[in-house]
């Protein structure tokens, strides 16, 4: 339901809410119209003219026009705002000026449709003054900025050489340390000496992997000999016997371990035929015959039979061979696994040196780009500073301008109207939301789920269409005074729906009852039984308002008889007074009671309800609001129907609905809702235009 509403709110919507709020939307866009058309209209006019100089830098510079151009323009605004420019700019014009006023005027700026243009602009409150003054700017500006151009070249020029030379220093440094490598270390074949490291270090591995199993293979053998030579003895006996040259035989397998080792290392350095390998050879070979007669000798002598002694001499012989030989190897093993390491080695130490040859040749490659891009600088700006004679030059001159550009009165004032336009339409928003009164019959309709019976028009404007003199009745009586007015028709269009209801279940009595005062409730029944009356229907309108009664007034009536009189006995053809409206009767409320509310609670008063009854088709009861008193309360229980009024923009939401629920739980019949004091605009253009024409 929420989600249909807000899209049925369109834009016709929020301009109702405006003109009904027309005052908070016009108050605030005035005020705020006036003080900007004020501030406008009273700021200082100021002019401004501007001359445009072309920076005229080779095709050769360093950088580009725009880069030149930005790198120079907050220069070129410091040499305009000098002292001693501005100075002598005001002696040259013999003029009166503060040269303050020039400095803090004037300002420059790139063109934006041209890289190569600068534009010059001083603003003033006297337009001939700031174009004399600008024009005489001009050419002194162009004089330093040409001195201040060339001696950025400089400077530039002299910068430049610095760095060349610290960057051939470093370059020197490095082709130094290469040379070193190269010559000294031999960096030229160091992939070609990796690659040996690395193949070397495979052959070794194999080399090793083969001698692993060669000496499982002589370890095998040798240990079938041991067990042969020792088959006829009990290791008691081999023990005692090996005791006596064990520790010579031990001596002499050492020394050849380290004679083969030795010969090894020297096989690295030597020839085959070099004097230090023969030696250590024959070192070998005497060891080798020496180990064989110990060894022979110790087998001979732990046998005791001299039968087998060619056999185990043989055996003995082969052991030694095999021995030796697997000592040897054992050698060999140490020495491949020493070399190994060496090989690995020698291949991380050439790694590392490749590495570093490879950084200083990158280092001297980019030293030497950077040399010679330093170089290009050089000598473009060599260039410039040659050509550096009319590097800016005047486009064109100052003009006298006609129109202050201070202020602009256009963009302020369309400004001005925004800001007021949204400042209305803020105060109007802010307004709607601190109003909680009901604002639509839609609202109302929604909010109680009742049908709206009538729309009543505000009837403040009645007192215009009635003399005070052409009627005593009250003005706001339009039914009668004025019946061919819109808000009487409106009147007659709730008739019709009253009309309709008693048709389809008759009924007699009725109230028109609402939360608060103050939103046309005695007016509204006053009018309601006029429009009854005038279709034909016997009405009496019965004032219970036993506290301020006020239906007497609307009809110029005298208050002295009424209801209090009747229910005390006065007979009822002397409590009712007929009125100038035919079939309308009136019975006001008589002298104020004390007992308002115990009069109606009172059985006496149900009696005269029915005796009303029998003298008329509708009984129409004035009442006070609900939320003050009760007496509405215990009147709308007495009565067949009751009709809730509810004044748009008077009543909150929160008292409507507090009364609503009073009434519902009474159970009380509430046939519908009369929405009050609605504007012309809210009840429909036809309608609106056609009660207007008429």
């Amino acid at each position: 339901m929420d989600q249909q509403v807000e899209s049925g709110f369109t834009l016709y919507d929020y301009y109702k809410i405006v003109k009904k709020r027309k005052l908070v939307f016009f108050v605030p866009f005035g005020v705020i119209v006036f003080l900007g058309m004020w501030l406008t209209i009273g700021q200082p006019k100021v002019y401004e003219t501007s001359a445009a100089l072309i920076f005229d830098q080779p095709v050769s510079s360093t950088s580009s026009n725009q880069e030149g151009l930005q790198t120079m323009i907050p220069k070129f605004q410091e040499i305009a705002r000098s002292p001693d420019l501005i100075t002598k700019l005001v002696k040259t014009l013999n003029s009166s000026i503060d040269p303050s006023v020039i400095s803090s005027n004037i300002s420059l700026r790139l063109d934006p449709s041209n890289a190569a243009i600068m534009r010059v602009t001083l603003q003033g409150g006297d337009p001939a003054l700031i174009t004399k003054i600008l024009s005489g700017f001009l050419p002194l500006f162009v004089e330093a900025a040409e001195k201040t151009s060339q001696d950025r070249l400089d400077g530039i020029i002299s910068y430049i050489k610095d760095q060349m030379r610290v960057v051939q220093g470093q370059l020197q440094e490095v082709e130094g340390k290469i040379k070193e490598m190269q010559e000294v270390q031999r960096l030229i074949s160091v992939p070609e000496e990796m690659s040996g490291a690395l193949s070397a270090e495979k052959n070794y591995q194999a080399e090793l992997t083969k001698m692993e199993f060669d000496d499982r293979n002589l370890q095998n053998s040798i240990d079938n000999l041991k067990r042969r030579l020792s088959g006829g003895k009990s290791g008691g006996e081999k023990n005692a016997t090996f005791s006596t040259n064990r520790e010579v035989i031990v001596m002499l397998r050492q020394q050849l371990t380290s004679l083969e080792m030795e010969s090894m290392n020297l096989s690295m350095v030597y020839a085959a035929n070099h004097p230090k390998l023969r030696e250590v050879s024959e070192k070998i070979d005497f060891i080798k015959k020496k180990l064989s007669n110990e060894t022979v000798r110790a087998y001979a002598d732990s046998n005791v039979s001299t039968e087998n002694n060619e056999v185990i001499r043989v055996s003995v012989e082969e052991l030694v061979k095999l021995e030796n030989q697997f000592a040897t190897q054992e050698a060999r093993k140490v020495f491949v696994k020493e070399q190994i390491q060496q090989c690995e080695k020698s291949f991380l130490e050439l790694s590392n040196k490749k590495q570093n040859y490879t950084a200083l040749m990158r280092q001297q490659r980019s030293l030497e780009q950077s040399l010679s891009s330093l170089i290009d600088r050089h000598n473009s700006a060599l260039i410039d500073r040659q050509a550096a004679g009319n590097k800016i030059s005047p486009l064109s001159q100052p003009y006298l301008p006609a129109f202050p550009s201070k202020p602009n009165v256009r963009v302020y004032l369309l400004f001005t109207l925004v800001l007021a336009f949204v400042t209305g339409l803020a105060m109007v928003s802010l307004a709607e939301q601190i109003d909680t009164s009901v604002k639509t019959p839609q609202e109302v309709q929604m909010m109680l789920n009742l049908p709206v019976r009538g729309m009543i028009q505000d009837l403040s404007k009645c007192n215009n269409y009635v003399p005070q003199n052409r009627d005593p009745l009250d003005a706001m009586l339009c039914t009668h005074l004025y019946p061919g007015s819109k808000e009487s028709e409106s009147f007659r269009i709730l008739r019709t729906n009253i009309l309709h209801l008693y048709r389809e279940q008759p009924f007699q009595t009725f109230m028109i009852a609402s939360a608060t005062e103050c939103v046309g409730k005695s007016t509204m029944t006053a009018n309601v039984g006029v429009v009854i009356a005038q279709a034909g229907y016997r009405v009496i309108l019965v004032d219970t308002d036993l506290r301020h009664p006020t239906l007497h007034k609307k009809f110029r009536l005298d208050n002295a008889r009424g209801l209090t009189n009747l229910l005390t006995g006065m007979p009822f053809s002397e409590a009712i007074q007929p009125t100038c409206i035919p079939r309308l009767s009136i019975l006001t409320s008589g002298p104020l009671p004390p007992n308002p509310s115990e009069l109606i609670q009172n059985d006496g008063f149900t009696d005269v309800i029915n005796f009303l009854k029998s003298q008329a088709d509708f009984i129409i009861f004035d009442n006070p609001p609900l939320n003050l008193v009760t007496d509405s309360l215990i009147l709308a229980t007495k009565l067949q129907r009751t009709f809730y009024l509810v004044g748009m923009g008077y009543t909150d939401r929160k008292e409507v609905q507090v009364s609503y629920d009073l009434l519902k739980g009474l159970n009380c019949d509430i046939a519908g809702v009369i929405c009050n004091r609605i504007a012309a605009s809210e009840m429909g253009g036809y309608y609106y235009y056609y009660t207007k024409t008429s």
